[in-house]
């Protein structure tokens, strides 16, 4: 599927991103109408479902199941021996009411890793993709909050959603749900989410949802934030790396002058923060970041093997292309270009440069199209380790097309 260059807008048509989030995002839930109630059917379907139940050979907890009233112990769809599922014992439960739940499907499934490539790179944002599957008037979890933003892609059937008052603002992964903590508060908004809508729910907005008289199928798209807090952990566990001042201890005995100890240590800890504003640099920790929403999006692709052993004889066969859903920038320094994406980093000579910008522009070419500094053998030895490395594919069309 193709998102366009804004698949945010994409997906909450025919809202725009601009006013998304300035009004919404991490702010308060939205809901996209839309009368298309076939507009995510090439995301996923019900049948394909059914066919990865039984013949995907997947573990606990890459399926769970859940029900509101009760918990469903893994051991009652699962062979015990080695947690596989087993499709009879799901689809039983499934009929009686269990929403099925498929774990981080975009793992496992194209079209939706399409989807989660392209929005991960659009916000900086690393995703994941929870499917849930649940029968006609039914309902999978009680009330509950949410640790991260989420978007609700309704594929098939509907389903009626509550939102609620309480909660607390922009929990972090340790702030979650916890029923004899919290309790909801009135009703802010119900309403049924159809096929073809979607439903952004901040994290920490309390929240419940029950199919209609239609099995329901749903995709949970998650946005795993990455919060000023995390920066700040990330930056001073790099200071504390180079700087033996910050693992210096605490001063010796400071609990037994319990007034004067105290005012000493605010005071010196202040000190502290006015070195590490001047000694911070972010760099490296959004670096890392950076490299770790790349190493997520994994595109799934075929003919690895084939490529490996036969790089150079499919060139002359074929046109390539960009690898869908890769995120790769290139970098020079002196007679080196360097090709990073991911975990990976590939050097090449300074005249390969056009070669490289060619590969990683998305437009299918040929190897003799190019005009570089690199005579023909050369640059096919460049575009042989894109093709191995799985930057660059084949995409089916004959050189002498």
């Amino acid at each position: 599927m193709q998102f366009s260059d804004d698949p945010l807008a994409w997906l909450l048509e025919p809202a725009s991103t601009d006013d998304f989030l300035s009004e919404y995002f991490n702010k308060r839930h939205f809901w996209a109408r839309n009368e298309n109630r076939d507009r995510f059917s090439g995301l996923l379907s019900f049948a394909q479902l059914d066919h990865i139940v039984g013949t995907y050979g997947l573990k606990h907890p890459e399926i769970r199941l859940a029900r509101s009233e009760d918990k469903i112990p893994f051991e009652d769809y699962t062979f015990k021996e080695d947690r596989f599922i087993d499709p009879l014992r799901v689809a039983r439960l499934f009929s009686e009411g269990a929403t099925v739940i498929f774990r981080s499907l975009q793992n496992r499934h194209q079209p939706i890793q399409h989807l989660c490539n392209a929005l991960s790179k659009q916000a900086t944002i690393q995703t994941q993709a929870n499917i849930y599957l649940t029968p006609p008037e039914s309902q999978g979890f009680d009330i509950h909050w949410d640790t991260h933003d989420v978007f609700i892609i309704q594929i098939e059937g509907s389903k009626t959603w509550r939102m609620y008052d309480g909660g607390i603002t922009l929990p972090i992964k340790s702030q979650r749900y916890d029923s004899d903590q919290y309790s909801p508060g009135e009703i802010i908004d119900e309403f049924v989410l159809n096929a073809g809508e979607v439903l952004y729910i901040p994290r920490g907005v309390m929240h419940a949802a029950a199919s209609t008289s239609d099995t329901s199928l749903h995709i949970t798209l998650g946005f795993l934030g990455y919060s000023w807090a995390e920066l700040l952990v990330h930056v001073l566990g790099e200071v504390t790396q180079s700087d033996a001042y910050w693992r210096e201890n605490m001063p010796f005995g400071f609990e037994n002058d319990a007034d004067k100890g105290l005012a000493r240590l605010q005071h010196d800890f202040k000190e502290r923060l006015h070195r590490f504003i001047d000694e911070a640099d972010i760099t490296p920790a959004i670096q890392a970041h950076l490299w770790q929403i790349q190493a997520f999006s994994r595109p799934r692709e075929s003919r690895f093997l084939t490529n490996a052993i036969h790089a150079r004889e499919l060139l002359d066969s074929f046109s390539v292309e960009l690898v869908s859903g890769l995120s790769i920038s290139l970098a020079s320094f002196e007679d080196r270009v360097y090709l990073i994406g991911g975990s990976r980093e590939l050097s090449f000579p300074n005249a390969a440069l056009k070669t490289l910008q060619t590969a990683i522009s998305g437009d299918a070419f040929h190897a003799d199209q190019i005009e570089d500094d690199l005579d023909l053998e050369s640059r096919k030895t460049v575009l042989a380790t894109l093709l191995r490395e799985g930057i660059i594919r084949t995409n089916g069309q004959s050189q002498k097309q």
